[in-house]
């Protein structure tokens, strides 16, 4: 199954109970790959090409950002998704900023990019053209976030948080 999903099964003679870990999908080493393998694909909801796409970091599925095509009574892509994918609750590694959009039921907010340049540090809006390198520290800690739901408490994720149906 898709690598967030939880699997559990007996093991062993002794019957110990074994969970598979939550993850999420694993990203290219540079922003620049993950940005190419995707800069053609279509929506997986609406197969609408756009130039702005987020990728799933819950299941993998590519969906529109802010596309009218997308839009339901959930809201833009992102939301729809969310509502399926993750009960209401979503990550979004947004292609044209590198930036990770979080969707919790109507709220939305920005944690900044697992992926940094040479110095350490982001380039949200990929503004300075160096080369980004996925940070596996960075996203190990939003993996954790997400697993401990811990959205709503995050000094990060708080400062921008608002109520948005557009994404």
């Amino acid at each position: 199954g898709p690598s967030g999903a939880a699997a559990a099964r007996l093991s062993g003679a002794g019957g110990a109970l074994e969970l598979a870990q939550w993850s999420l999908v694993p990203l290219p080493a540079l922003f620049e790959e993950a940005f190419h393998a995707h800069l053609h694909a279509r929506c997986s909801r609406c197969n609408a090409a756009s130039s702005q796409m987020a990728l799933c970091l819950v299941c993998g599925a590519l969906v529109c950002v802010g596309a009218k095509y997308c839009h339901t009574r959930h809201g833009g892509g992102c939301a729809t998704h969310a509502a399926a994918c993750g009960a209401h609750v979503g990550l979004f590694l947004l292609l044209h900023t590198s930036d990770v959009l979080v969707r919790s039921g109507a709220r939305v907010s920005f944690w900044g990019s697992p992926y940094l340049d040479v110095y350490g540090e982001q380039d949200i809006g990929l503004e300075r053209g160096r080369p980004l390198h996925l940070n596996v520290g960075r996203y190990n800690e939003l993996r954790d976030l997400w697993l401990s739901q811990g959205f709503d408490h995050d000094p990060t994720v708080l400062e921008f948080m608002q109520v948005q149906s557009h994404y």
